[in-house]
């Protein structure tokens, strides 16, 4: 299980890219890579939350491939070619554009 967090260039898609279109078409190739997409701002909280808000998993295939983050999708292809194919791949997308850097670290550790 791999996390994308972070900012708007990780939540760049697939279909805004340069060769997304190509490199979607081509997600067949990827077995057993599933990504679990929460809705923009469905999961954003003032402190630590218990739950996922309004979030969903998705098998990678064609049609679902534009939708994901393209950082996301080239580093699971990366990943499937050095790993193989028979083992699963999760990407957990939480990325939100806007967001100041503070918000993706741990209070502590800003605190230090």
């Amino acid at each position: 299980v791999w996390l994308l967090a972070g900012q708007s260039n990780i939540g760049w898609s697939l279909a805004q890219s340069e060769g997304g279109a190509g490199a979607a078409a081509s997600a067949s190739d990827l077995p057993l890579l599933f990504s679990f997409q929460q809705h923009p701002h469905a999961g954003a909280s003032p402190a630590p939350a218990d739950d996922v808000r309004d979030g969903r998993w998705l098998a990678i295939a064609p049609a679902s491939a534009p939708h994901q983050s393209a950082v996301g999708f080239h580093f699971a292809r990366a990943l499937r070619a050095h790993l193989g194919p028979d083992i699963p791949l999760a990407l957990v997308h939480t990325a939100m554009g806007g967001t100041a850097i503070e918000s993706w670290l741990d209070a502590d550790a800003l605190d230090s």
